[in-house]
Formats: structure tokens, sequence, C-alpha cells
């Protein structure tokens, strides 16, 4: 379906004035702005010339060719602007924050967690598989542990015990580092980085409603328990994608001349 847009916009200053200048006389000068999908519909037009002025904008003429201009502004020196808006033609991974709803502070946090699992992290709707491994996670405050009898918020090892252990050797206001610290996997186990799997663990304050900040393109766990009824809620990596969106201002530059199919003008 072709999409057009018609905007008319009228030269006006305030009547009472001393003298008759000439950008009095122009009080009622017309302009025009068609905008169409088709080229050979669109374009800004000055309709008429109530100053009777022989020079200036010609008259009933295609002056330019708005391109996706939507609206029109023209001021008593007859200088032309439209205003447009262009959409990159891809999307961009933003590093603005998203606001999330997190574990419930107080609840189960890492549970039979072993930060390896994500160097062959596979995306289904996309089907492609990521390498996560060391990437933070974001959660909040709550014990920690790797089965239901050692849940601590000192937490000595929340990895699964077939894995190895993991464990916070840094602890820093906000923040904790976990490292593998053993390993029981030998080289070829599936799931296993060896010692070098290692993130940082950030807790994220939360509003009355339990939402909260966190980056776009990081892991955060979620209120979504787990499905087969382990402690700990389910953890997602969140990404945002968007195309992102200018706003021009564009004046036509006289000096180029009047539009034509072999002498194509466009906002500048």
């Amino acid at each position: 379906m072709k999409k057009s847009l018609l905007v008319l916009l009228f030269l006006a200053m305030p009547s009472l004035v001393f003298g008759l200048a000439i950008e009095y006389m122009r009080n009622g000068e017309c302009y025009l702005l068609i905008g169409h999908s088709d080229i050979n519909f669109r374009g800004v037009y000055r309709l008429n010339n109530p100053a009777g002025e022989p020079a200036g904008n010609p008259v009933g003429v295609k002056l330019f060719d708005p391109k996706a201009s939507y609206g029109i502004s023209v001021n008593l020196d007859r200088n032309v602007y439209t205003f447009s808006e262009n959409k990159v033609p891809t999307y961009t991974l933003g590093n603005w924050p998203l606001r999330r709803l997190l574990k419930q502070p107080g609840d189960v946090g890492l549970w039979g967690a072993h930060c390896d699992t994500r160097k062959s992290y596979y995306v289904s709707n996309e089907n492609l598989t990521y390498n996560q491994s060391n990437r933070p996670v974001y959660t909040t405050t709550g014990p920690m542990g790797s089965n239901n009898s050692n849940l601590s918020n000192d937490p000595q090892n929340v990895s699964w015990t077939w894995s190895g252990t993991v464990k916070p050797t840094i602890k820093e206001p906000g923040r904790w580092y976990f490292q593998k610290t053993h390993v029981l996997c030998d080289a070829n186990c599936k799931y296993t980085n060896g010692y070098s799997d290692a993130f940082w663990l950030y807790f994220v304050p939360v509003d009355g409603a339990g939402y909260g900040n966190i980056p776009n393109n990081s892991w955060w766990q979620s209120r979504d328990k787990d499905p087969h009824g382990r402690p700990g809620n389910l953890f997602y990596w969140d990404r945002v994608y968007r195309k992102y969106t200018y706003y021009d201002l564009n004046m036509w530059n006289k000096p180029m001349g009047i539009w034509s199919p072999s002498n194509p003008i466009y906002g500048q």
C-alpha cells in the first residue's frame, strides 16, 4: 500500500508592526508538503506570492524532493526546513539497562552451579551455540549451596558434587567472585573447563515490587521455579536489540536548484 502525507503551512507574523516591511507583506504565503512512497508524487511546493515579489521561491513547481519528511517549516526569509526520521537497517545490541523481576531477596540463590556448563550454551530459536564461560551473573541476596543440606549465606560449595567445588574466593560489597577450586571431571568431561571456570556474582537491589536493573546482555536469576523442583530459580541470558532511529532537521539548499527527474534535490 502506498503511503501519502499532506501538510499545508502558512507564513504569518503579528499584524502590529511599524511600517510595511517586506516580511510583513509575506503574511499568508503558503507552502505545501506532499509525502508519498512514490518520488513522482511527493514534493515541497510554494503555492502563492501575496507580497507580489518577482524574486523568491518559484510558485507552483516542485522545489525539492522531501524524501521521508513528515513536517515542514518556512521562516520569513523563505528558508525551507523539513523534519524526517531515519531508521538504520540492522539491529544493534545496546548498553542500556533492563528492568527485571528478580529472585525474591532471601530465596535460594546459586544452587548446583557449575558455571562451566555455559561454555556451550545452545539457543534453540537461533540454532546457535555460544560460549558464555566466565560471564557475570546478577541475582539478589540469599543462601546458596550444592544441595539442601549445605545451604548457607557463606557457601563453601555451590557446584554439583560430581563436578567438583565452586565457591566464592573474593567477597566485595555488592559482588562475590566464584571459582572452581576442585575439579572432579577429567579433560574429556562435557561440562567443565577445569580451573579456568570463574565468574562474578552481583547482588542487585530491588524496589518494593521486586524489580531491579541489570545490564543488557547479561545473566540474571528470575522468580521462575526450577522445572525439576530443585531449590533456586531459573537463570536467563537476556539480550535486547533495537534499530536506532535518527531524527533530522533538513534545510533545502537553494543554490542546488529546483527539483527535476534529471536533477534530484534532497534536503541538506
